[in-house]
């Protein structure tokens, strides 16, 4: 039996990682994947992969939005970049004018 796809993170949105996503779950990909390119700097992709311990071809699926991110792979990207990555958790407010606002709410702001 075939099995079932689930939609990729860069799906979520018009434009990878550029526009917001409407849905949440794609909004916390989205802005997982801008964090870690922004704490890889001028790190190339192996090398970042190396030092997490993942294959660069993983790294390379994060930041393109092809995949989804499993917990060991992001604990290991932010121990290696010494970075937060993961956005907190996001909210996606829908407004009449068919506009949406995108709230992240970090773990201090959870309480």
């Amino acid at each position: 039996m075939a099995k079932t796809g689930r939609t990729k993170p860069n799906e979520l949105t018009s434009s990878w990682p550029d526009v917001p996503s409407d849905d949440p779950m794609g909004e916390m990909a989205r802005r997982f994947a801008v964090n870690l390119r922004a704490a890889m700097g001028d790190r190339g992709v192996r090398e970042v992969a190396r030092t997490a311990g993942i294959n660069h071809a993983t790294l390379l699926s994060l930041l393109a939005g092809r995949t989804w991110a499993d917990f060991l792979t992001m604990a290991r990207l932010e121990t290696a970049l010494d970075a937060r990555l993961w956005p907190g958790r996001v909210v996606v407010h829908g407004d009449p004018d068919g506009e949406h606002d995108v709230d992240y709410l970090l773990p201090d702001d959870l309480s």
